[in-house]
C-alpha cells in the first residue's frame, strides 16, 4: 500500500524497492540561468527499458506518458499555502506525481531529486535520481542570491528612508527612499539587478514605465523584486492612481536587441503583495498586465510567495520563438480583468504548484469584450499552444466570461489547454487539483478558429471538477491523447432552465464530451487513443433540476467518432425519483459506516449578477454548499473489487495504492 511520497503501508519505502533489471530512467531538468535562490526547476524523463517508453518530444503520442505511475522527491519541504480547497495530503512541497515534476528550492544549497516509475502492466519499476550540487553533481549548486548580486547589483528600498538609517539594508546595496528611484537604475544597469522592498510597507510606482527595458548584446540583464529577508507582513507594491492607462507595467522583451537566447535574463518576484487597479466587483478601474513576457522576452520566470490582485493580467507569456520557462509557485492570483494567466506561447514549459487561481467571489459575471466600459472577460488559465504544463495542488475558481448564452453571460472554464492547437504532442500533467465554474471546467479544444484539432499528451489524474449552474459538460474535448483517471468529476443539484435571468435552457447531465471543435481534424487525431477510467462521476441534480424530458445523465458523448476508452467509471445519482447507483449504494461515508460528511471543500460560487441585466446577486444559481463531497463506496459495495483487471492506475484519489483486486471509481475505503 503506497502513498502519493512512496511510504508503504508495512513501514517500509518505495525507494527501497529494487529497480527491475534493464529499466533505466533519467531525469532532465529545466533551470535558471542566475541559479540563484529562489530558483524553480521543472522536470521530465527519459525512460527505457519498460514495455513502453519515452519517446521523443517531437512525437505526437507518446504510451509511456499515460501508461505509469511517477513518485516525485525532491528533496526539499515546505507548506504550500496559497491553495484553500487542496487536500492536505497534497500540500507538502516536496512531493509530486506524474510524469512531469517541478519544484520552487528556496534556499540555496545542495539537493538530491528522486524519481520512482511504475508500470503497472509489466510490474516493472525504475529509478532515477538527480543531482543539484554536491560532488556528483548532475547541475551545480543554488546559490545564494547575494552571490548573485553583490553589492551594488541590490537596490533596497525603505519607505522610512535616511532618517530611519535602512537597518536592514544588505551590506553593499545601494539605498533608496522609494520603489521608483530604484527601478529607474535598472535600464542603464550593466548586468542582474535586483530591488529588495522592506518588509510592512506600501511601494508605489509613480511613473507609467517599463519595470524591464530593452537590453543590448553587450549587457543582458536579470531582473528581480524580492521581499526583504524576515517574518513582517509581505511589501505592498502598487501603483500610484491616475497615472496608469490600460497597458502593461513590465513589458519584458530584453532579448530583442539580438541578444543570445541563453543570455543571463531573469525575472523573479518573490513574497510580494501586489495590488493592481483593477476591481472585478465594480468592473472599474484600468486593465494593466502586470507582466507580459514578449516575443523576445526572457527565457525564465518565476512567481513564488506572491499575491496579486486588481490585475488584467498577473502573467502573459508570448513567447514562440525558442524554448522558455516561467513557474507560478505557492502563489494566489485573484480579483482580474482579463485572465489569472495567459499563455499564447508555442514554445514554453510551465508549471503551477500549490498556486491559487481564483477570481473573486463577488466578481461581476462579466461582459461584452469591446471596450469603452471595460468587463470582466476570461477565466483563470489559458494555454494557447504549449509545449509542457505541469499543475499539481493548485486551487482554481471562475466566475466570469464574456460569451452570451441567451441574455447573460456565460462562466469561462477553469482551464483552456491547447486552445490554439498548434502543437501536436502537448504534454499536461495535471494532479491533486481543485477546480470549480459555474460553466464547463476542463476545456481540450480548439478556440482560435485557425487550426485543426490535433492529438495530446495529457494526464489528468486525481482531481476535483465542480459544475454549476451552466454547465453542460464539465469536460470538454476535442483531442485525441488524454488520459482522465482518478477524479471527481460532480455537477451540483442547481437550477439549470434559467428563465428568471436569461431564458435558455441548458441540459447539464453530461460529464465528458468528445466533439470537433468546428475547426477540422488534424490526420491521427480521431486514432490517438484517450483512456477514461477509474473515476467517480457524481450528479446531484435532483429531478425537478434535470433537464428534458428524461433527464438522462450522459457520462460520455463521442460525437465525432474518436477511440476512446471508458472502463471502471462509477457513475452515482443519489437524488432521483429512483436513485440510479449503477454498482451499488456510494455514500459519503467512512469505513466506521456513521456517514459522516467528507467535505474536500465549500464550492466559492455564490449565485450571478452581471453588469447590466442582473445587477443584484441571484443567488438562485449559486453552487449548494453541500455540493464538494468525497464520495466513498459503501462497505460490502459491488464498486469494491468489481472492476475489471485492467487498465488500473495502482493509485486512488488520494495517492494511496488500490486494494488487490482494483475497484471502480476514484476513491477506496482506506
Amino acid at each position: 500500500m503506497t502513498t502519493s511520497w512512496g511510504q508503504m503501508s508495512e513501514g517500509d519505502s518505495i525507494w527501497d524497492l529494487e529497480p527491475t533489471p534493464g529499466v533505466s530512467v533519467e531525469i532532465k531538468a529545466r533551470r535558471s540561468n542566475l541559479q540563484a535562490a529562489p530558483e524553480a526547476f521543472q522536470f521530465d524523463l527519459t525512460l527505457s527499458g519498460f514495455d513502453t517508453n519515452t519517446l521523443s518530444d517531437d512525437a505526437a503520442y507518446d504510451p509511456s506518458y499515460h501508461d505509469k505511475c511517477v513518485f516525485w522527491d525532491y528533496g526539499d519541504s515546505y507548506q504550500f499555502t496559497a491553495p484553500e480547497k487542496v487536500q492536505d495530503g497534497n500540500l507538502d512541497s516536496r512531493w509530486s506525481r506524474g510524469p512531469l515534476g517541478a519544484h520552487t528550492y528556496r534556499e540555496s544549497g545542495d539537493f538530491v531529486v528522486r524519481v520512482a516509475v511504475v508500470e503497472p502492466s509489466s510490474g516493472n519499476i525504475g529509478f532515477g535520481t538527480f543531482r543539484i550540487g554536491g560532488a556528483s553533481a548532475n547541475t551545480p549548486r543554488i546559490r545564494p542570491a547575494s552571490e548573485a548580486f553583490e553589492g551594488a547589483a541590490t537596490l533596497f528600498v525603505d519607505t522610512n528612508g535616511l532618517a530611519g538609517g535602512y537597518p536592514n539594508a544588505p551590506a553593499g546595496a545601494v539605498r533608496y527612499d522609494n520603489i521608483q528611484a530604484a527601478i529607474e537604475q535598472m535600464p542603464s544597469s550593466a548586468g542582474p539587478r535586483r530591488v529588495i522592498l522592506e518588509r510592512g510597507q506600501t511601494h508605489v510606482v509613480t511613473a507609467a514605465r517599463n519595470l524591464a527595458l530593452y537590453n543590448t548584446p553587450l549587457g543582458p540583464t536579470s531582473f528581480r523584486i524580492e521581499a526583504n529577508s524576515g517574518t513582517g507582513a509581505k511589501p505592498v507594491l502598487t501603483l500610484e492612481n491616475g497615472r496608469f492607462g490600460n497597458g502593461s507595467l513590465l513589458f519584458n522583451d530584453a532579448l530583442r536587441a539580438g541578444t543570445s537566447p541563453n543570455a543571463e535574463a531573469d525575472i523573479v518576484f518573490a513574497g510580494l503583495d501586489c495590488r493592481g487597479p483593477w476591481d472585478s466587483t465594480t468592473e472599474s478601474g484600468a486593465a494593466v498586465t502586470f507582466a507580459l513576457a514578449a516575443e523576445a522576452g526572457s527565457n525564465y520566470t518565476l512567481y513564488d510567495d506572491c499575491e496579486f490582485s486588481g490585475w488584467a493580467i498577473a502573467y502573459q507569456s508570448a513567447n514562440s520563438d525558442r524554448e522558455t520557462i516561467y513557474t507560478i509557485n505557492n502563489t494566489a492570483i485573484s480579483d482580474w480583468q482579463a485572465y489569472a494567466v495567459f499563455d499564447s506561447s508555442t514554445q514554453v514549459s510551465s508549471a503551477y504548484t500549490g498556486a491559487r487561481l481564483t477570481q473573486h467571489v463577488n466578481a461581476s459575471s462579466g461582459g461584452p469584450r469591446t471596450s469603452p466600459p471595460r468587463h470582466n472577460t476570461q477565466g483563470p488559465v489559458r494555454f494557447g499552444g504549449p509545449k509542457r504544463a505541469h499543475i499539481w495542488a493548485t486551487d482554481i475558481f471562475s466566475r466570469n466570461g464574456w460569451f452570451g448564452q441567451g441574455s447573460v453571460y456565460g462562466v469561462q472554464p477553469c482551464i483552456r489547454f491547447a486552445d490554439s492547437a498548434s502543437r501536436a504532442g502537448a504534454r499536461l500533467n495535471l494532479g491533486a487539483s481543485v477546480m470549480e465554474s459555474a460553466g464547463p471546467v476542463v476545456t481540450m479544444a480548439n478556440g482560435d478558429g485557425n487550426n485543426p484539432d490535433t492529438h495530446v499528451n495529457a494526464l489528468i489524474d486525481g482531481n476535483i471538477l465542480l459544475g454549476g449552474f451552466m454547465s453542460t459538460d464539465l469536460a470538454v474535448v476535442s483531442y485525441g491523447g488524454s488520459t482522465w483517471r482518478n477524479n471527481f468529476l460532480i455537477q451540483p443539484d442547481v437550477q439549470r432552465d434559467n428563465r428568471s435571468i436569461g431564458g435558455f435552457g441548458i441540459n447539464a447531465n453530461v460529464m465528458f464530451v468528445f466533439r470537433d471543435s468546428g475547426s477540422g481534424i488534424a490526420a491521427g487525431n480521431l486514432t490517438t487513443p484517450s483512456i477514461i477510467y477509474n473515476n467517480t462521476l457524481v450528479n446531484l441534480l435532483s429531478p425537478g433540476n434535470l433537464f428534458g424530458s428524461t433527464g438522462e445523465t450522459r457520462p460520455l458523448i463521442n460525437e465525432n467518432g474518436f477511440t476512446i476508452t471508458y472502463e471502471n467509471n462509477l457513475l452515482h445519482e443519489p437524488n432521483r425519483d429512483v436513485p440510479r447507483t449503477l454498482y451499488g449504494t456510494v455514500n459519503v461515508s467512512p469505513p466506521d459506516g456513521t456517514l459522516t460528511p467528507v467535505f474536500a471543500f465549500t464550492p466559492r460560487y455564490n449565485g450571478y449578477r452581471d453588469f447590466d441585466t442582473v445587477r443584484t446577486l441571484n443567488a438562485a444559481f449559486a453552487t449548494p454548499s453541500d455540493s464538494g463531497r468525497i464520495w466513498l463506496p459503501e462497505v460490502g459495495s459491488p464498486a469494491l473489487g468489481a472492476a475489471m483487471a485492467e487498465p488500473n492506475s495502482m493509485i486512488s484519489f488520494a495517492g494511496t495504492r488500490r486494494p488487490e483486486l482494483p475497484s471502480i471509481g476514484a476513491a477506496e475505503i482506506e
